[in-house]
């Protein structure tokens, strides 16, 4: 590679607070590393393109590094604004978060509320689904582990199945360079405003992180949010270089081997369904009140609810 790919972050607000990272990888194929929710495209990753003399309507891919709303979101609009046959490409597994808005609120989005009555907080968490959700569509490119993009002049990105975060997530990792975009696959201690990591498949996610540190190795690491370190404490950039990728990598390990020793203490009914103060003895042990369940981080059942047996894990989401 002769040059250094040049790649241009832009901080797209969404939801209540919420800050997601997009990535424009200048090439002569441009890629847009996920979209942020539906008022991005045209209203924040346009603006910050042009201010870097670079358009929207140039892009040749748009990558999701998952099917998450707030990395997703925008995926239909950004579509209409890029390049004529620019495409969509997504892991299969996640591709039906793309397909249908109601498949988000089913899944990782509507898990707490299978545990918390609480249908005002609920109404909410689907108003602002519909909102961030630009449209429904299926993915130009279904990928699958190992799959390579080509951007142009032999300029590779090539496919690492990340599961764990959601079904689907991918990193995708610049050949040569070897930097790694990888949404939300790496998890930390959480972002910012959420405060605790997300994973549904607690296994899945163990894995892929010693897939990252051990195989894949990437010199740096362009995050979708700046991530908490391992003590909930300090804020970390969105992209990360040096000591600070397998420290990252190596600190994701350690929260999640926390987290498994709190989810240990849920206690499962023998012949009940869960229910939130289930979830209390797990709560303590985190330094939670075991008595506020509503005080709980947004993805604290997502997360703990993954480390139960299916059977165990609640009714289905409302």
């Amino acid at each position: 590679m002769a040059e250094p790919i040049r790649v241009v972050p832009i901080v797209c607000p969404f939801g209540l607070g919420g800050v997601v990272y997009v990535y424009y990888l200048d090439t002569p194929e441009p890629a847009l590393v996920d979209t942020g929710v539906a008022a991005s495209p045209a209203g924040v990753i346009e603006p910050a393109l042009q201010a870097a003399g670079f358009r929207l309507e140039d892009v040749r891919w748009i990558l999701a590094t998952h099917g998450h709303w707030d990395h997703i979101g925008g995926a239909h609009a950004a579509r209409t604004l890029a390049a004529p046959g620019a495409a969509v490409a997504l892991h299969g597994a996640d591709a039906e978060l793309l397909a249908q808005r109601r498949a988000h609120l089913n899944g990782y989005a509507g898990v707490r509320f299978r545990y918390l009555d609480a249908p005002e907080l609920l109404a909410q968490t689907e108003a602002l689904l519909l909102e961030g959700i630009s449209g429904e569509l299926a993915a130009d490119r279904v990928l699958a582990d190992g799959d390579r993009i080509p951007l142009g002049r032999g300029i590779t990105l090539a496919v690492v199945h990340t599961p764990g975060h959601s079904a689907g997530s991918v990193s995708y990792l610049l050949e040569g360079p070897n930097w790694a975009f990888t949404g939300d696959a790496v998890q930390i201690h959480g972002s910012g405003t959420n405060r605790f990591p997300l994973f549904v498949d607690p296994a899945a996610y163990r894995a892929s992180l010693r897939r990252l540190l051990a195989e894949v190795r990437p010199a740096e690491l362009y995050l979708g949010h700046r991530l908490l370190d391992p003590t909930g404490e300090t804020l970390l950039e969105s992209h990360l270089a040096g000591e600070a990728v397998p420290a990252a990598l190596r600190g994701s390990l350690d929260v999640e081997e926390r987290l498994a020793a709190a989810a240990a203490q849920i206690a499962v009914p023998a012949q009940q369904p869960l229910t939130a103060q289930s979830f209390a003895p797990a709560a303590e042990a985190l330094g939670y009140r075991a008595d506020d369940p509503l005080s709980w981080p947004p993805s604290f059942f997502a997360t703990l609810s993954g480390y139960l047996a299916p059977s165990e894990s609640g009714p289905p989401a409302r």
